[in-house]
């Protein structure tokens, strides 16, 4: 597992939107993870959020879990701002993170600070 280059944990119901694109400008990321298991699946939420996005900046659209499962594989070149949408939501994405130790470890330190 590689340490990711997170810039953000996000909460916020709205997910992406316009305002969101100053959180972006602003952290300098080259990639938003939207980590919302009902956004995995509809292509249609993906399509309106990916409309709201700079050309230069990546957009990816994972569960919880697949969150979790790729977050420590990203490259160390790419900068990440991740979105969750509730409060719960963090919290899962932190209990997921909990059955890795060093997940864990290496997660806490964006979601909790």
């Amino acid at each position: 597992m590689t340490e990711p280059n997170i810039k953000a944990v996000r909460l916020d119901e709205r997910l992406i939107h316009g305002q969101g694109r100053l959180w972006i400008s602003n952290l300098g990321v080259n990639l938003v993870i939207v980590a919302n298991d009902e956004v995995a699946k509809s292509h249609i939420q993906q399509q309106l959020m990916s409309s709201l996005m700079p050309e230069s900046v990546g957009i990816r659209f994972f569960s919880l879990q697949e969150t979790i499962d790729k977050i420590f594989k990203a490259s160390p070149r790419q900068t990440i701002f991740i979105i969750v949408k509730t409060v719960t939501t963090g919290g899962k994405l932190i209990t997921l993170s909990m059955k890795s130790s060093l997940a864990w470890k290496k997660l806490k330190r964006w979601v909790i600070s």
